[in-house]
């Protein structure tokens, strides 16, 4: 399969076998991309649902697919028409490309608000604000 895919880009679509969910995606190489949901530390290190869904259910009791082979240029406009007709469980984002719709957590808007105001206060933005 790897060798079938180098340097192809396209949609792809995982598919749970114990309840149906899935995941659709796309990439400009899919043989690498492959190879990234078989390597252990993108695995763990990655908070997506179907990164969590293949930890939790392992490799086995998921189906990989490829729905279609498609020219880089078309590839963001091809996937959303899989997001749209699909509606896969697995994507959190309902748009390709895009985190639009995406809904942080309280917590997680809370993080961001703390990140923002530390930059706000920065020694080394202030001296590059008044160096500007």
């Amino acid at each position: 399969m790897l060798e079938d895919n180098r340097e192809k880009s396209g949609i792809y679509m995982w598919e749970n076998k114990i309840n149906g969910k899935t995941y659709v995606g796309s990439s400009q190489d899919l043989r690498k991309r492959i190879l990234d949901y078989f390597d252990s530390h993108t695995l763990n290190s990655n908070g997506s649902n179907i990164y969590k869904a293949i930890l939790k259910y392992g490799h086995e009791n998921f189906i990989f697919k490829i729905l279609e082979y498609c020219p880089i240029k078309d590839l963001m406009v091809r996937e959303q028409y899989y997001l749209d007709t699909l509606e896969p469980e697995y994507n959190i984002l309902k748009f390709a490309r895009s985190s639009r719709g995406y809904l942080h957590t309280e917590a997680t808007k809370e993080l961001l608000s703390s990140k923002r105001k530390s930059w706000e206060f920065s020694p080394l933005i202030y001296y590059a604000k008044l160096s500007i």
